[in-house]
């Protein structure tokens, strides 16, 4: 049976960073989908009716035999909400400690799924809230803080301690809340050596069709962020209804 297309988000792509975790909205249960495992079983969601119960046979008044497959539902296997209805909220957990674990990905300079930024003053502010949702239409992407735009670490300024840290994180929710529509998921980390610090946002492809920037939805070609078109956008909306059938 397969895996309704929206009952579990997409993959953040190659992410040596992070694990992959998801989080049902109303008990908070965690799922990993282990391979191992199957619906209904440790970390996996179940449906309704249950996984071996979607198809059913009959014999009409032939002889013929037919076999029918049910509709069913997605729904937590703790609380029995329907996940069809109410979406997992995904949890990255992060397995950087320290900057030398982002080295290798920095090193591979701006493209298509990394930016690099070594502020956050006037334009910059606009800038980031376009890359937000040109990466939530698109692939996913990483936002890099501290970094110049050749790849050379700088350290962010003023994230070094935690009182630093929760400012800049409350700073980033209220551009993201502001201007971003619909508010897409994120994980901020922060990285440090013993001089340096930075930050990185990272930003999985979203769970709607499109993402917009003050009402402008953008997506991501080669290393920069555009506005679509309506023709990209009509084309997201029907890739979107392609992941959910």
């Amino acid at each position: 049976m397969a895996i309704k297309g929206r009952a579990i988000p997409p993959l953040f792509p190659k992410d040596l960073i992070h694990i992959n975790r998801w989080m049902c909205p109303n008990c908070g249960l965690i799922f990993d989908f282990d391979e191992n495992h199957y619906f209904g079983e440790p970390g996996w969601i179940n449906t309704d009716p249950p996984d071996g119960q979607v198809d059913i046979e009959w014999e009409d008044e032939d002889g013929v035999y037919h076999t029918e497959e049910l509709d069913y539902t997605s729904i937590c296997s703790r609380c029995g909400i329907s996940l069809d209805d109410n979406s997992l909220i995904r949890v990255l957990i992060s397995r950087a400690t320290n900057l030398d674990d982002w080295i290798p990905i920095i090193k591979q300079s701006e493209h298509y799924t990394a930016e690099f930024k070594l502020k956050l003053s006037g334009k910059d502010v606009d800038k980031l809230g376009k890359e937000f949702t040109s990466f939530a239409s698109s692939t996913g992407g990483r936002i890099f803080l501290g970094v110049d735009k050749y790849g050379k670490i700088q350290g962010f300024e003023g994230i070094d301690s935690p009182e630093g840290k929760d400012t800049f994180q409350q700073r980033i929710r209220g551009i993201v809340s502001s201007n971003v529509s619909p508010i897409p998921f994120y994980q901020v980390d922060f990285a440090s050596d013993k001089t340096t610090t930075i930050a990185v946002i990272t930003v999985p492809k979203g769970v709607a069709p499109f993402y917009s920037f003050k009402n402008v939805p953008y997506i991501r070609e080669l290393e920069t962020s555009r506005p679509a078109t309506q023709e990209e956008t009509t084309q997201l909306v029907l890739d979107w209804k392609e992941r959910g059938s």
